[in-house]
Formats: structure tokens, C-alpha cells, sequence
């Protein structure tokens, strides 16, 4: 069975959102100064800055153990040991609440 790559993806349907919603607020009259939209470009400035720093120190290397630990030559043990011991659980969930305050800047407008 063919994988999937969804790094590539899901960049790439971020940077589309980023896009679309400049489109948005240009066409929609919105203020490119608001405060909610400065929020805005400040968490997913967090989101971009922070996943290119990460992704080729932590989420490589743990990816290429993985793979080392699927073809045997790597014991699964310390490879899970590993993911547990790195940042990426909690990059995970600093990710995921970056994601829902964006979600809740856009809608709710706060500032």
C-alpha cells in the first residue's frame, strides 16, 4: 500500500488558507490593521516560524527511526522511547491550541 505524504498537504492547504484569507479580507472591506487580524498574522507567523525550526530537528530524525524500526533495524522500544522523550508531543498540542486561537480570533474578532 502506497503512503501518503501529508507534510507536503497539509502545508500546502495552510499556505492556501493564509492566501484565501488575505483574498478575503482585501475583496470583504475587512482593516488589514485590525487588531484581530494582527493576532492573526502573529499566530500563524508562530505556526510557520516554529514548524520550519522544528520539523527538520525533531520530526526527521524521529521519522527516520521509525523507518529504521519498521525494517528491524531498530528496536520499536527505543524508538518509542525516543518520540516520548522529544518535544513533538508537545509541539502537537502547542500546535493544535495556535489552530483553535486562530479559529477563535477569526470568528469572535476580540480586538
Amino acid at each position: 500500500m502506497e503512503q501518503v505524504r501529508l507534510g507536503p498537504i497539509s502545508i500546502a492547504v495552510f499556505i492556501s488558507g493564509v492566501v484565501f484569507g488575505l483574498l478575503t479580507a482585501l475583496t470583504g472591506g475587512f482593516d488589514f490593521l485590525a487588531g484581530w487580524l494582527i493576532a492573526a498574522y502573529v499566530l500563524v507567523a508562530v505556526i510557520l516560524v516554529g514548524g520550519s525550526r522544528l520539523w527538520p530537528k525533531v520530526f526527521l530524525p524521529l521519522g527516520a527511526k521509525a523507518v529504521e524500526a519498521e525494517a528491524g533495524q531498530r528496536p520499536v522500544d527505543e524508538v518509542v522511547r525516543d518520540m516520548v522523550a522529544s518535544r513533538a508531543v508537545w509541539w502537537h498540542v502547542a500546535m493544535a491550541t495556535l489552530f483553535v486561537l486562530i479559529i477563535l480570533d477569526m470568528v469572535l474578532k476580540p480586538f
